[in-house]
């Protein structure tokens, strides 16, 4: 009889009960690893999901507690000894240092590390930074979701290329909504955040490293250049330093066209993606970017910025912008809005681009590099 190899998953994240981006990432691969026959998986956490029930491959030898990290790294050692893991893979969380079994971990950006004015938080630098440091000394592999974040990683700690794999990631949107609602519940999501005209969308959280100050001084040039009724719409919730956009767009000549959504729950966003004039996300870094891909799905003009993995995801697909320079915002904008032809072929190219990332193809590429760790010594 072959022996399976026994592979845990660090499913702490999806402890709390809103998934995050990094939430929704461990969740959806997840679901695609257990699909694999060829391992055994133990889903460890608090994971009782109803969106994982279709495993039949689960054991959760313990629920790890949340908020106490020490503890539960002296868990996962008991844990992995206990069932005789072969490895133990983390989406977000630190290994612990002593252990029996092999450890990967993912490390989807260094954003507190390359932006720490933004941050202005030491602890939140040096949490970054230690955790940086124990991977680079006693993890057996790193995911990363970008070449851009390899090149940090490999660029601040000096760890090895060999020791790094890139991974993609993809979109939950595709396989869940379409965007195919017919034209009275468009009209109507719509009217229920107040969109009653064409508009320029961004979806994020609202924090300064998102750039949405001077994606604002952008949209005013744009008005004062086209002289045409044009919403902006920011759709996210509010983050550290929200304050300061607010302040802003309530001292703008337009504010009365600018529209703060909050948070959209995922039925209604595809309806806001698609019916967009243009999908613009000018943040000065990010690890992957996984909004400007779920806009492309729904076949929306993008326009990002050109600086760290945005380039990566878009391709050729988007337009890019220099994210510190408003003119160039502004600029790059306008010409979207103003041909029609370049409108049709970006949204052509959008749908052509998306197709080219998948969960399927992240749990593959993942499980590879989970075969590639078990084989070496």
């Amino acid at each position: 009889m072959i022996q399976l190899i026994k592979i845990g998953i660090d499913l702490r994240v999806l402890d709390s009960l809103n998934i995050t981006g990094l939430g929704r990432y461990a969740l959806n691969l997840t679901q695609e690893l257990i699909k694999f026959e060829e391992e055994e998986y133990y889903l460890i956490g608090n994971v009782h999901r109803s969106e994982l029930e279709c495993a039949k491959k689960i054991k959760v030898p313990v629920e790890l507690p949340y908020g106490d990290m020490e503890f539960a790294n002296k868990l996962l050692s008991l844990i992995g000894y206990v069932e005789d893991l072969d490895m133990i893979f983390s989406p977000f969380y630190p290994l612990p240092e002593r252990r029996n079994f092999k450890g990967i971990v993912t490390i989807h950006d260094l954003i507190p590390l390359r932006l720490p004015d933004i941050f202005n938080n030491t602890s939140i630098y040096d949490f970054y930074d230690i955790y940086m440091r124990d991977c680079a000394k006693h993890v057996d592999h790193i995911i990363t979701v970008s070449n851009s974040t390899k090149q940090d990683i490999m660029e601040l700690y000096e760890i090895e290329e060999e020791k790094i794999s890139v991974v993609y990631l993809s979109s939950h949107f595709k396989s869940c909504f379409s965007n195919e609602a017919d034209g009275t519940t468009q009209h109507h999501t719509l009217m229920k955040y107040g969109i009653s005209q064409s508009y320029i969308l961004s979806i994020c959280t609202l924090e300064p490293r998102k750039n949405l100050n001077r994606l604002l001084k952008a949209y005013e040039i744009i008005r004062t250049n086209l002289k045409e009724e044009l919403h902006l719409v920011f759709v996210g919730g509010l983050g550290m330093r929200s304050e300061e956009l607010i302040r802003e767009i309530e001292k703008s000549q337009f504010k009365d066209s600018i529209i703060m959504t909050g948070y959209v729950p995922d039925e209604d966003l595809p309806i806001l993606y698609s019916n967009a004039e243009v999908f613009v996300y000018p943040s000065l870094y990010e690890g992957f970017g996984l909004p400007v891909l779920e806009a492309m799905g729904y076949g929306v003009p993008v326009v990002t910025s050109n600086v760290s993995s945005l380039p990566e995801v878009g391709g050729e697909a988007a337009l890019y912008c220099d994210p510190y320079d408003v003119e160039s915002i502004a600029y790059t904008i306008e010409k979207v809005l103003l041909s029609p032809t370049l409108q049709k072929q970006l949204r052509e190219k959008s749908l052509e681009r998306s197709k080219l990332f998948s969960w399927e193809k992240t749990a593959l590429q993942t499980r590879d590099v989970f075969l590639k760790c078990f084989n070496e010594s």
